[in-house]
């Protein structure tokens, strides 16, 4: 999805990767959290879409979902919290 997405320049912002769809393989899930899945995909889109506003190459957030893809949270929040210390 972080690949599909490309910045934008018009307020509000319009999704343009997400679909219904991508919801259904989650759904047991809204029965977790505060959140649904809906809305968890939205923003995650949102927050991507926002990062390549910013940088039109942004490698820190998708350096930061290949940590959590690997279920390295601590590896994830470290890259978060990075501010050009080198």
């Amino acid at each position: 999805m972080c690949g599909s997405v490309s910045s934008i320049t018009s307020f509000p912002p319009t999704l343009q990767h997400f679909n219904p769809a991508h919801v259904s393989p989650f759904i047991a899930l809204n029965s977790y959290g505060e959140l649904d899945v809906e809305t968890l995909l939205k923003l995650q889109e949102l927050i991507v879409i926002q990062e390549k506003v910013n940088c039109p190459t942004p490698r820190l957030p998708m350096a930061a979902y290949v940590r959590l893809l690997l279920n390295d949270i601590y590896g994830a929040v470290g890259l978060a919290q990075f501010k050009g210390r080198r």
